[in-house]
């Protein structure tokens, strides 16, 4: 059996958007951290996030819900639709199922809470990079709830 080194993966690029720029290196120092995530875009408007992601068409893009307010749901489908290969996770501090829900329908492949996040930001890059939905462990509850084509993975 062959074993590879983490380093001789290809890296994962990633682009993340906050509105503050310490919510933003917080997420960015969670990507880094692992070494197969490469941060090829930090955004603090919802237009930069847009020209990041058409930029360097990333695999994933990380993005802080209160990036665009009421807008949110907006950006997550223009994303989609202008690069529907990126997979989207979104980090906030909703618990309420109507807005995951909508987070998720929008376009978001996947919903973290903000707290504990370091833990769980890596793992759920690589879930949904691979195609999969995912969903914070917390929020388990929410599962009969949301879309009904949706199997998350829990992290």
């Amino acid at each position: 059996m062959a074993i590879v080194s983490p380093h001789a993966l290809p890296q994962k690029r990633v682009v993340i958007a906050a509105s503050q720029e310490d919510v933003l290196r917080g997420l960015r120092l969670y990507c880094v951290e692992n070494n197969h995530f490469s941060v090829v875009g930090l955004a603090l408007t919802s237009e930069a996030l847009l020209q990041d992601i058409a930029t360097h068409t990333p695999e994933a893009a990380v993005i802080h819900c209160d990036l665009a307010g009421s807008e949110m749901m907006n950006i997550l489908r223009r994303i989609r639709e202008q690069s529907p290969s990126t997979a989207i996770i979104a980090i906030g501090d909703y618990t309420v199922p109507s807005l995951v829900n909508l987070a998720l329908r929008s376009g978001a492949q996947g919903y973290l809470l903000v707290m504990p996040l370091k833990q769980q930001l890596a793992a759920a890059l690589d879930v949904v990079c691979s195609g999969h939905f995912v969903l914070d462990e917390q929020l388990k509850y929410l599962l009969p709830l949301l879309k009904s084509a949706l199997t998350p993975h829990l992290v």
